[in-house]
């Protein structure tokens, strides 16, 4: 190929933990996808994880030893690296994550490279400092890509970006290894990943649980994440459900945790548009989520699952015996939720998104006229 013609892109993200988290998982699909269609790919990070240090990220890796935002110091480095991967042929720069966002667009605009950055929460980590210098980083962003409409039009109030400078890709979905649900399985399972955080609100599920527990419903409650569950399980001792409540812990076999439970879960309180809501939705389980950022524009009310507000044991609780006592319903909810993951939310679907977004950008910071690219067939 050509690569006097050819589009690169640069991820940078201040820490890359492995390929299971959520964000981080993007990143990975995005690469192979990216590279599959004959777009050159690099990841520039902060600092090692023990992860990058192996090599396993599918694209070459470059460390830039960043430290603190507020350092000129750090500045410099971004600016330098800037200088030379535009030398290189560097076509974009996509940021990523938090501390980055607050200074790297500013140091991309005076080496002269166009910036994207992507947001993909409704703002939890906002404090009155960070939002002053995101406002002032804005002129320096090419496009804000948000994962759903609920985070790009939250950027546009709290970040002041126009809506012409906010573009909408949601997450992709890598295609999970199912394997089949036997029939007799145990006690009908509500199933939650998650890791343990506050803002997961999975003392929630604990609480409705008890609920229908109280109803003789024969029903146990899966969290799957990692985290300390201490707090989580002396709550379930005190409702007397501690026999019904499980740690496993994280998992790497997602499509394997998926395929015990009978309900899937998200009880947070804020997301952007939820990586394991989509896993839910592609492994055919109903949905059962809290109705913040994104999720309504996963979950359809009585189409693919429920939706009730933050907090609300008794509605959460309703909807579970719902699904617990119409299975037809419930098989009926999760083949729509399959049917739609596979037809919108594929990693070539998203893969051609960004591919388009970034030669626009490209062409427009003067590059040569790109052949319209095309991802290759996912191999999954």
């Amino acid at each position: 190929m050509d690569t006097a013609n050819r589009l690169t892109i640069a991820f940078v993200i201040d820490y890359y933990r492995g390929p299971n988290a959520g964000t981080e998982r993007q990143l990975h699909l995005m690469a192979e996808g990216l590279r599959r269609a004959g777009i050159g790919v690099r990841l520039v990070v902060f600092r090692h994880s023990e992860y990058t240090a192996s090599g396993a990220f599918p694209a070459p890796l470059q460390v830039l030893g960043v430290g603190r935002v507020a350092s000129p110091r750090s500045w410099l480095r971004v600016f330098r690296w800037a200088q030379k991967a535009r030398s290189e042929g560097v076509s974009v720069v996509h940021v990523f994550f938090n501390d980055p966002a607050l200074f790297v667009p500013a140091c991309l605009a005076a080496a002269g490279l166009p910036c994207v950055v992507a947001r993909r929460d409704m703002g939890f980590w906002y404090t009155p400092l960070r939002l002053m210098l995101l406002r002032r980083m804005q002129p320096f962003v090419s496009r804000l890509v948000a994962n759903s409409k609920a985070v790009a039009e939250h950027c546009g109030s709290a970040e002041g970006y126009a809506p012409e400078k906010r573009t909408v890709i949601p997450n992709a979905v890598a295609r999970l290894d199912l394997p089949s649900r036997g029939p007799n399985r145990g006690a009908f399972t509500i199933g939650l990943v998650a890791n343990i955080r506050p803002i997961k609100r999975i003392s929630d599920a604990i609480r409705a649980l008890s609920v229908l527990v109280a109803d003789d419903r024969q029903i146990r409650l899966r969290v799957i994440g990692g985290g300390d569950a201490s707090e989580l399980l002396a709550l379930a001792a005190r409702l007397d459900v501690a026999d019904r409540v499980e740690f496993p812990g994280p998992t790497n076999d997602v499509g394997g945790a998926l395929a015990d439970f009978d309900v899937a879960l998200m009880c947070s309180e804020s997301e952007g548009l939820s990586n394991a809501i989509m896993e839910y939705m592609q492994a055919g389980l109903p949905v059962i989520a809290t109705d913040t950022g994104g999720n309504a524009e996963l979950v359809t009310q009585d189409e693919t699952g429920f939706l009730y507000p933050v907090g609300d044991i008794e509605r959460l609780a309703t909807s579970l015996a719902r699904i617990h006592d119409t299975p037809d319903l419930a098989a009926s909810l999760g083949a729509e939720g399959a049917r739609r993951i596979r037809e919108g939310f594929s990693v070539d679907r998203i893969v051609t998104a960004y591919a388009s977004l970034y030669g626009d950008i490209a062409r427009g910071n003067g590059a040569p006229p790109l052949k319209k690219v095309e991802p290759r067939q996912q191999a999954d």
